[in-house]
This record gives C-alpha cells, structure tokens and sequence, in this order.
C-alpha cells in the first residue's frame, strides 16, 4: 500500500489540498478526506480502502463516495500533537518528530523533521511511552523511559543533585501521569517508586486525589490503592525524618575534638527545643533534604549566643547526611516495593565507603 502525506494550503484555498509526499509501504491506500481549517495538523491515511470502496460498472472505484465518519483515539489524540495519522475510521495526533526518529520510511520523507525541544512536554513523553508500548517500538520506548528516568533516578546523589522534582516541561501533578505510565504500561519498579515519592513529596491532597486533566479533558488519577499508599509512605516519610532530626540534635555527643564541650553541648540543647517551635519545620518527606533545624544548628548561633565549634559542626553534617542516606534506603521498604537495582546500588556505594 502506500501511504499519502497531505496538508491544506491556507484558509483560502482550503478546498485544494495538496499531497506533499508518497511513500510505498504494501497495498494502496487513498487519501479519505480534505483537512478541514479547525484541524492544520496533515494527515497521514493509513487506512484500507477496500473497507470504504463503491464500485461502479466494471470494478472501477467510484471516486465519489460518501467518506466514512471517523473517531478519535481516546489514548493518542494529543492536542499539542503536529500530525493526524488515520487507520481505517480511527484518527491519532501525535508527533511527526517521535514518527521520522523511529520509522525508517517516514524518515526519509523531507515533510518529518524533528525539531530540537529538551524541555519535553509530559503529554509528549506520554505519548511516546504509550505508542513505544502499544505498538512495539522499543527504541522510542526506551527513549522516552531514559528520559523520565534522569529526573526520577533511584540513586541518593543523582535525585539530591535534581533543581526539581521532575522533567523541566512537566508540572508537579504530572508524577501522577509517571506512576499510572510506570505501573501499568512498563512494569519499572524503580521509576515507579521515585514518582510515588514525587507525589507524596509535591502533591496536596486535593491533587492528589482528583489528579489533573489530560489534553482530550479525561482524567489522569491516581488508583485508590496507590493514593491510600501515598497517605501511607508520607506519614512513614515524616515520621523517619522527625526521628532522625532528633537523633542529629540530641545532646551530649558533641565531637571528641571538641574544645568548646560547654557551648557546643548548651547549642545542642536550644537545637532541641527549637523542635517544638510550630513555626519550624522539622520533617520532610523528601529523604534528601535537612531539616530547617539542622540548617539552623550548623548556620547560625542560638539564644545564648553561641555557635558550634567546627569539629561539632562536622559531626552533625556527617551525622545528618547518614540518617538521610539510611531513610533513602528505606524507601523500597515504605512503599512495599521490591527494588533490586537499587538494593544493589546501595550495596555498592556501601562497600566503596567502608
């Protein structure tokens, strides 16, 4: 067949569509239907035509039969998309871009070009996961993944070294859309953890609940089961880093080189009390960042005036960083995720410090 590129010239001259390209694929396929003005994406007809033939005396097609009503895909009608690909009576928009990189003949076609863009949109990177998976193109797939992947990493260092939780084109609610695209579509354990705790880290619990809007104005939650789960891990999350604030602040273990014992064990002390300053925040979800009275500890002097000394200061850094990579650790455990990957990791990074 063959397959027929077509776009509409302007408003103008709306009614004489031009073919841009032609490419030989099997069986001949025909182009259905002009493009109307409300839709200036082109069309790629993928469609059989012999579903849609009239035949006149002798066989002959007869060229003016009445064209068969369409509908869209429900799962890949981007309104962002720049292309409208039609296959029988179902129309997909998606991206020229993500079709020339991973279709050799499309490819070859001067009409697909891809245009550079980092910043990817999430319905974009939806939109390649879920073509890469429905359609089998594991290269896009895997693309598309590695991408989501970068800004949810499992690793402690790469995900604190992150300005933001997730892709720079992503808004906070779309780690909904990462959890549903990890669980449900590619089965990866660990990307499914870091946009779990994405969402309980980002996420109010309106958002979480209701989820947000997909382009085609349907609904991207979250299932009942991971919201109760997110409820879970974060109140588990809080709970880990109180706990470790306290045991970073407690008093009396100043460091062994410590010269100032007095004043340095006199700051330890107003350390603690500052956690119960309801103004102070002294938990957070995140594993990866410290507590405002831990900041306030190493940075500033306390009531009596006095700061700590810089061998104490070192200690409760040091201190701090291990309770944090110790709940990191635990996070697999908190979600009820099994993680070997990432057990592996931290086996590693175990053994290359100890």
């Amino acid at each position: 067949m063959s397959v027929e590129i077509c776009k509409l010239e302007d408003e103008r001259h709306e009614s004489k569509s031009r073919a841009i390209a032609v490419a030989g694929v099997s069986a001949r396929i025909t182009r259905k239907r002009a493009q109307t003005s409300d839709s200036p994406d082109p069309v790629v007809d993928a469609s059989d035509d012999t579903q849609d033939r009239a035949t006149q005396g002798g066989g002959e097609i007869n060229s003016a039969a009445a064209p068969v009503a369409r509908t869209r895909d429900k799962d890949f009608w981007s309104r962002d998309g720049d292309i409208v690909l039609v296959a029988r009576d179902v129309e997909f928009r998606v991206y020229k871009g993500l079709l020339a990189d991973h279709s050799p003949v499309l490819r070859d076609i001067a009409f697909f070009h891809k245009e550079p863009d980092p910043d990817y949109s999430y319905h974009t990177i939806s939109a390649a996961v879920r073509l890469g998976h429905k359609y089998q193109m594991p290269d896009l797939l895997d693309d598309a993944l590695e991408y989501l992947k970068a800004y949810y990493p499992t690793d402690y260092d790469e995900w604190d070294d992150l300005e933001d939780y997730g892709p720079p084109g992503f808004e906070m609610e779309h780690a909904i859309g990462v959890v549903n695209l990890a669980a449900r579509l590619t089965d990866d354990v660990g990307l499914l953890l870091m946009a779990l705790l994405a969402c309980c880290i980002t996420l109010d619990a309106n958002t979480l609940i209701r989820g947000f809007e997909r382009e085609d104005g349907s609904l991207e939650q979250l299932t009942l089961d991971d919201v109760g789960l997110c409820y879970a891990a974060q109140t588990a999350l809080l709970q880990q880093s109180m706990k470790a604030t306290i045991r970073v602040c407690r008093t009396g273990q100043v460091a062994g080189a410590c010269k100032t014992h007095s004043s340095c064990t006199r700051r330890f002390g107003e350390a603690i009390r500052e956690l119960e300053d309801p103004k102070v925040t002294v938990a957070y979800a995140d594993p990866c960042t410290r507590a405002r009275p831990i900041d306030n500890l190493l940075e500033k002097q306390g009531s009596s005036g006095v700061r700590l000394c810089g061998h104490c200061g070192k200690m409760v850094e040091e201190r701090d960083l291990s309770e944090r990579r110790a709940a990191w650790k635990k996070l697999p455990e908190i979600f009820g995720l099994t993680l070997p990957r990432l057990r592996l990791q931290l086996a590693r990074y175990v053994q290359s410090h100890a």
